[in-house]
């Protein structure tokens, strides 16, 4: 974990997760090492599987999978990813989505917007 590596902040959410302790301070600990995790992989991953998933764009609806590609972008430039910013400038350069707002920086324990409840509640 401390060389930042996502495997570890997931074998650790599992270690905890795992137990046969149900303190909900410990459950909490491990859902935020998941979320980690996540954030890790979409930071170091996240634009490969999005250009295999616009290249295979007609197979699936255009609309949602350029949507998810949007946001998933986003979410992994807040967090740094410099191919991710690059990727957001091409697809507006080509109008395959509109255009963004700034892109605020994220940190690796941040829940993307869309899973907040402070947005969640918003939109439904």
């Amino acid at each position: 974990m401390a060389a930042g590596y996502p495997i570890a902040f997931y074998n650790m959410a599992l270690a905890i997760r795992d137990t046969d302790n149900n303190d909900p301070t410990e459950q909490s600990k491990a859902a935020a090492y998941m979320l980690q995790a996540f954030n890790r992989v979409m930071q170091c991953c996240w634009t490969p599987v999005a250009r295999h998933l616009l290249a295979d764009e007609p197979s699936h609806d255009q609309t949602a999978v350029r949507r998810a590609v949007r946001e998933l972008t986003l979410w992994a430039a807040a967090l740094g990813s410099a191919s991710s910013r690059d990727l957001l400038t091409e697809l507006v350069e080509n109008r395959a989505i509109a255009p963004t707002d700034t892109i605020a920086n994220a940190a690796f324990s941040d829940s993307p917007p869309w899973l907040r409840a402070d947005t969640v509640s918003q939109t439904h």
